[in-house]
């Protein structure tokens, strides 16, 4: 299983969705560990927005595209993070954010994952004051596709996934003056799903 982790610069029960046919798709969203590695199949994300700001999902990439001879390859370079955003309870105005990436997908990978961030520096500044406290919760519908170009240089886009994350503030174990220390590893994100006690509290 391959894994590709994007560096950017940077409802209750909706679930993901794609649409059309694509030379380069986004499938399944997936719960992973901070390794990366993905397990079992998600509806939906939640964030404790009080523990991380950020939310990293992990997708599988499929190419239908067929391999060709190396002087005549159908590569995808992924140049952007396209992001747009729709909230619930409350509902908020957003704005389109784009983020900067380096991404190629080989023609015909049918066992790639994608890491992306999920959440923009314009949207967190949105969300600052817009969270509830937990038990309440919001809704924050994700629109993401990945645009770039083919190796003729033709320009394309994947499908947009529709990705749905239920973010509360229900609490921290650190105290005022203190941050959030996360575990090792590159997809450690303590308070995305679940992993509540993954994480530690220093100065």
């Amino acid at each position: 299983m391959k894994r590709l982790l994007l560096v950017a610069a940077l409802a209750a029960s909706a679930v993901s969705c794609v649409e059309g046919n694509r030379a380069v798709q986004l499938l399944q969203a997936n719960k992973m560990g901070a390794d990366c590695a993905p397990s079992e199949a998600l509806i939906n994300g939640n964030l404790n927005y009080d523990v991380s700001t950020n939310y990293l999902a992990n997708f599988t990439l499929f190419s239908p595209v067929s391999e060709q001879s190396s002087s005549n390859r159908l590569d995808f370079f992924g140049r952007e993070i396209v992001l747009n955003y729709e909230s619930r309870n409350p509902s908020t105005s957003f704005t389109e954010e784009v983020i900067p990436i380096y991404l190629v997908v080989p023609a015909g990978t049918t066992d790639t994952n994608v890491i992306v961030p999920m959440i923009g520096d314009k949207a967190r500044a949105k969300l600052e004051g817009a969270v509830p406290t937990f038990p309440d919760v919001m809704t924050l519908l994700v629109s993401m596709r990945l645009k770039g170009e083919m190796s003729s240089g033709s320009s394309v886009e994947t499908n947009e996934v529709i990705f749905p994350i239920q973010i509360s503030r229900a609490g921290s174990r650190c105290v005022a003056g203190q941050r959030v220390v996360p575990p090792e590893g590159a997809c450690a994100n303590p308070g995305q799903n679940g992993q509540e006690q993954a994480y530690t509290c220093a100065p």
